[in-house]
């Protein structure tokens, strides 16, 4: 995800037949895709659209990033746990 990304989370869709999806345009603020929506939907009449908030990636901890396999540890050490 690009750092511009980052800043505009709100993603303005235009809705495809089979599930499919083409990002038309990011906000930084909700209203503002909102007013977007309303006159894109003006513009083009036949068309479905949706809003979605894309938030930024979770960090990840230092031993995660060095761990190839951090999924398979992290399950080991929750049966470690149980045990």
């Amino acid at each position: 995800m690009s750092y511009y990304d980052q800043l505009h989370p709100w993603v303005v869709y235009r809705l495809l037949p089979n599930c499919q999806t083409i990002a038309v345009a990011r906000f930084r603020r909700r209203n503002d895709a909102e007013m977007y929506l309303i006159a894109v939907r003006q513009l083009v009449r036949n068309a479905r659209w949706a809003i979605a908030f894309d938030p930024p990636p979770m960090p990840m901890s230092e031993a995660e990033r060095r761990s190839p396999n951090f999924l398979d540890a992290s399950a080991k050490g929750k049966e470690r746990q149980r045990s």
